[in-house]
């Protein structure tokens, strides 16, 4: 939660946006053992929007609320 919530301004600076957020049903590719309590896909408007965001030093500094939550 603490993720989601700090990565709102990061994907309206790059222009992303989230398409679908909810509970996912089964694993398709992965590990069976693996279960996702949730997850989302955000549409970037082209890879350098993506690019730009993930190599922004503040962004990086909240991606340690990504990985404790994986």
């Amino acid at each position: 939660m603490r993720y989601g919530i700090a990565v709102q301004p990061f994907l309206a600076q790059v222009g992303g946006q989230i398409v679908w957020h909810g509970l996912p049903k089964l694993m398709v590719i992965g590990p069976a053992e693996k279960a996702w309590d949730e997850a989302l896909i955000v549409r970037y408007p082209n890879a350098g929007a993506f690019l730009r965001m993930v190599t922004d030093p503040e962004y990086l500094a909240i991606t340690v609320h990504r990985t404790a939550a994986l």
